[in-house]
C-alpha cells in the first residue's frame, strides 16, 4: 500500500483521503488484509525491511541529499497536530500543518512524509504518522528484553541479537547492506528499537507515530504490544504478493 489502509466501509483501501485506521489489533489487522482476496496479508517484517533498505539507499530520501548526510526522511512525528493526519493525492504536499493540512514547505525538513523508492515509486508515512502492525511475533526470546525504554541501534544494541530476533530482523548492518553506516542511530532519524520486558507484548509494531518525535524512523521497531492490543496511534499496511 502507497498509503496507511484506511477504513472504507469496513475495507482496507490504500488511499490519500481519510486517517489511518486506527484501534485495530495485529489479530485483526491481519484478518482484514486477507479479507481482500487471494495473495493479501499483512505487510510482514522482511518486506518491511526490504522497503525500508531500499528508501535508506536512496540519496533523494536524506536532507542532506546524500546518503547518510543530515536525517533520513522521518514524517509527522512532532505532536502538532497531536493526532494522525491524511495524506495528499498530491506527492508534493508532503508536510503537514497543525490543522493536518498538507503543504509543500513550512515544516522541518525531516518531517517530509513522502520517500522514493529505487523504482520511482513513492511510499507515504512509512517512518511515522501512526506505527504499523507487521506480521511478526517474538514475545519471550527479544533482543534487550530486560527494560522497557528505547534502544538506539548504534548506542545499545551491539550484540543483543537473539536466536528469534536477529539484529538483521531490526536493522541493516554493513555485512548486508553495503550502503549502511553501523555509526547510524536516532541522530540521522533512522529509528530505535523499544523492546518490552520478555514475557509480555510480542507483537510487532515498525515505524513511529505522530508523538514519538526522534524515536520515529524508517528502521523503528516495538515488541511491547500483544496481538491483541489497540490504540489511537497504532495502523497497519497490507501487502499483495503474486499476480
Amino acid at each position: 500500500m502507497k498509503y496507511e489502509a484506511k477504513d472504507v466501509s469496513s475495507v482496507a483501501t490504500s488511499q490519500a483521503a481519510s486517517t489511518p485506521w486506527i484501534n485495530i489489533s495485529q489479530a485483526t489487522a491481519i484478518t482484514t488484509c486477507r479479507a481482500l482476496g487471494a495473495g493479501y496479508d499483512l505487510i510482514t517484517n522482511a518486506q518491511w525491511m526490504t522497503i525500508a533498505a531500499n528508501v535508506a539507499a536512496i540519496a533523494s530520501n536524506w536532507t542532506g541529499g546524500v546518503v547518510g548526510t543530515g536525517y533520513l526522511f522521518s514524517g509527522h512525528n512532532d505532536n502538532s497536530p497531536a493526532s494522525a493526519c491524511a495524506a495528499s493525492s498530491n506527492d508534493a504536499l508532503f508536510y503537514v500543518e497543525s490543522d493536518c493540512t498538507a503543504v509543500s514547505s513550512g515544516d522541518t525538513s525531516e518531517q517530509r512524509r513522502t520517500l522514493t523508492l529505487s523504482n520511482g515509486a513513492v511510499i507515504w508515512d512509512f517512518s511515522d504518522n501512526v506505527a504499523e502492525w507487521v506480521n511478526y511475533k517474538n514475545r519471550s526470546d527479544k533482543p534487550a528484553g530486560d527494560n522497557s525504554r528505547y534502544y538506539d541501534y548504534h548506542w545499545d544494541m551491539s550484540g543483543r541479537g537473539t536466536t528469534s530476533t536477529p539484529l538483521k530482523d531490526l536493522y541493516p548492518t554493513y555485512p548486508v547492506k553495503s550502503f549502511w553506516n553501523d555509526s547510524w542511530s536516532s541522530s540521522q532519524r533512522i529509528g530505535t528499537y523499544f523492546p518490552g520486558t520478555n514475557d509480555t507484548g510480542g507483537a510487532m509494531l515498525r515505524g513511529g507515530a505522530y508523538s514519538h518525535t526522534t524515536n520515529a524512523g524508517a528502521f523503528s521497531a516495538m515488541l511491547s504490544k500483544a496481538p491483541t492490543d489497540t490504540a489511537t496511534d497504532i495502523g497497519f499496511r497490507c501487502v499483495k504478493t503474486g499476480p
